[in-house]
């Protein structure tokens, strides 16, 4: 989390890795069976965890013909049970198959209030009334296909930019510099153009093969600038 939040979101403890019990068993209802299981992980490490101090559970078992996943997640936080008294957590399962850099930051994006960041596709045009979203779509943007820095809507959203690094804009013709979005250091990182008559706004970000994002990044999406819209949800297409 620290170099795709500025520094503004630190691990200063790391992760500590705890015994837990046998992987849940996969039904129709995942809000039930998962918040459940890690009800018994907390009950395993509840006596070596001080639980008033931690924002986020994420629970790592073996994948299973019945958990055949890779991760999932509640969208922001949730409540816990814990011997040190309720807690309001972000909660991730994970399987074997999933600890990949991708799989973990999407799902600790999702227990942070993250929505996905979809994809727009629309053919030859750049956008257009035919365009249709992709779910989770986005290659440069780890709540989509991505495995590096989220886009610059979420780090708004986040306040892993200083609104000085933000420059809201309208109407005319602009020329306006925009540092990489990874690059640490003052800067603008992102144009918000406010769609006035949907409420929404484009943005426009700068994400090259540097840094954090030098192996995430497709070289063919290095190029050049990158648009995305927010939506009401906070999900950028």
């Amino acid at each position: 989390l620290n170099p795709t939040s500025g520094n503004r979101c630190l691990t200063p403890g790391g992760l500590s890795l705890l015994p837990g019990p046998n992987p849940p068993v996969e039904n129709d209802d995942l809000v039930i069976t998962f918040p459940g299981y890690s009800g018994q992980a907390v009950k395993a490490a509840d006596a070596t965890v001080d639980f008033r101090a931690v924002h986020g559970v994420m629970v790592v078992f073996p994948q299973t013909a019945e958990c055949a996943f890779q991760g999932t997640a509640i969208i922001g936080r949730s409540a816990l049970q814990t011997a040190d008294g309720p807690v309001s957590v972000g909660q991730a399962w994970i399987t074997s198959a999933g600890l990949t850099r991708r799989v973990v930051s999407h799902e600790l994006g999702h227990g942070l209030g993250l929505h996905h960041a979809h994809w727009l596709y629309c053919g030859a045009q750049a956008i257009g009334a035919n365009c249709r979203p992709i779910d989770a779509g986005n290659p440069l943007d780890t709540m989509g296909r991505g495995s590096g820095h989220v886009g610059a809507p979420f780090k708004e959203r986040l306040q892993w930019l200083a609104p000085e690094q933000i420059k809201t804009v309208s109407g005319g013709a602009q020329v306006h510099e925009l540092l990489p979005l990874s690059q640490a250091g003052p800067g603008v990182r992102a144009l918000k153009i406010p769609r006035l008559k949907t409420g929404n706004a484009y943005y426009v970000q700068y994400q090259p093969r540097m840094g954090f994002d030098s192996a995430a990044i497709p070289a063919e999406d290095a190029a050049g600038a990158l648009i995305t819209v927010a939506s009401g949800s906070g999900s950028p297409l």
